[in-house]
């Protein structure tokens, strides 16, 4: 008896779609996407790129100036803690049993960037710094032994090429004999953050390979030196020689980048002051963050001149009038809406108001006098209708200081005169006399 099978089988074939090649846009592409007023867009977002740049170095190297001082001395004390080591009286043998510590109460973290650049003489970005983080995690995770003897090891291995001893000299300690040797920096750049256990086994651990490995701790504190105190107790912190470092307070790096960069001629952009005062009061009362304040200010200029066509008018006074010979019909109508425009031509209005009243005055007789100081009343309520965007019929403190000034003047150079009358005009127009 012949058997027979057959097999079923269900075969699918998907299409090939073809791929489409992903563009990708550059910033000026993203810039120009709905940008008000195309027509100039692009010379907007060259402006707006140059004073962003503008703002970023200008920040980055008033704070190095700031922080020169502090820098340099914890330079010196990484020098001193080294050359401490060579020396064979008791006390430096002693300070030699301890680790040296910095504890660098820190205003800024750009200060701790501006740290790792003087320490390794090279140019540290945050970007390769997180980057490097997460390479050495992952290599982390390959199964390899992380132990202080493993650091030593390599240590040794880092620096055999530089050590050159004489073959009739022994050489009694691998870390104070050679001067050469550089140290071996852990920094803790946000000190808060640890575990208190944690770091005080770390650092007794650490404690124990003092003699073989030239260690320095470098403590970056975000709020007060107690923290030490409070993290540590007593039996740990003696086995570290701390000295303080405290940068400048973040109020006073505030202070002096509003006063030498944001307000100064050099940097056009300026803000009102509402937008001013929320990102004070975000900085007072959120963060205390200046590269949070400045990346305000970047937002606010990235917004101006994205949606605003005569932001090409925010750059030096030699540019700006090339532009402005480049502003449209609706451009300039668009500068006839800002109030800042109305405020002026109100002024001009004025001194136009002013003119034609000393002209009634010198072609006035005496008789006459008073007719013109009621006339004057009269310009003044005019002089407040000007405005009328704001409350009708009244006027600021400054409008009228101007106008108080203009008739001061007049009745100093004899076109009006005060009469003893009880009511003075004059006086009441000018002072508000009684």
């Amino acid at each position: 008896m012949s058997t027979s099978s057959v097999s079923k089988g269900c075969f699918v074939f998907k299409p090939t779609a073809k791929k489409n090649k992903k563009t990708t846009l550059s910033l000026e592409d993203h810039f120009i996407r709905g940008c008000d007023g195309a027509e100039n867009s692009e010379l907007r977002f060259k402006l707006c790129h140059d004073l962003w740049d503008k703002i970023k170095t200008g920040t980055e190297a008033l704070q190095d100036e700031l922080n020169r001082n502090i820098l340099d001395s914890l330079l010196d004390f990484t020098r001193k803690c080294s050359s401490t080591r060579q020396h064979s009286d008791w006390a430096s043998q002693m300070r030699a049993s301890e680790i040296p510590t910095a504890a660098l109460v820190l205003a800024l973290k750009h200060l701790m960037k501006r740290v790792l650049e003087r320490l390794m003489d090279t140019v540290v970005d945050d970007d390769e710094e997180e980057e490097e983080a997460e390479q050495t995690s992952a290599q982390l995770n390959k199964s390899v032994h992380c132990s202080l003897s493993t650091l030593c090891a390599w240590y040794n291995a880092k620096t055999k090429k530089s050590n050159t001893v004489s073959p009739g000299k022994k050489r009694s300690s691998a870390v104070r004999d050679d001067p050469q040797l550089p140290p071996l920096v852990i920094i803790f750049k946000d000190l808060e953050a640890f575990n208190p256990r944690v770091l005080q086994d770390f650092i007794l651990i650490c404690s124990r390979y003092i003699e073989r490995l030239p260690l320095m701790f470098i403590f970056g504190i975000a709020t007060s030196p107690s923290t030490i105190q409070h993290m540590l107790p007593h039996s740990v912190s003696s086995l570290l020689c701390i000295e303080l470092f405290q940068s400048l307070s973040c109020t006073q790096h505030l202070a002096t980048v509003i006063d030498k960069l944001i307000l100064t001629p050099k940097f056009p952009f300026k803000l009102n002051g509402k937008v001013m005062q929320v990102l004070i009061s975000i900085f007072l009362y959120h963060d205390f963050s200046v590269r949070n304040f400045i990346k305000g200010i970047q937002l606010a200029l990235l917004e101006h001149f994205h949606s605003q066509p005569l932001s090409v008018l925010c750059c030096k006074k030699k540019a700006a009038l090339l532009n402005v010979m480049q502003l449209g019909h609706q451009d300039l109508e668009s500068i006839r809406q800002l109030q800042s425009f109305k405020r002026m031509l109100a002024k001009d209005q004025l001194i136009a108001l002013l003119q034609t009243c000393e002209e009634i005055l010198q072609a006035a007789k005496s008789k006459t006098i008073k007719v013109a100081l009621v006339q004057l009343e009269d310009m003044l309520a005019k002089f407040k209708q000007l405005d009328s965007s704001d409350n009708f019929g009244k006027v600021d403190d400054v409008k009228h200081a101007r106008f108080i000034r203009a008739v001061s003047e007049l009745e100093f150079l004899g076109f009006i005169k005060s009469t003893k009358q009880k009511t003075d005009h004059v006086a009441r127009l000018t002072w508000g006399g009684c």
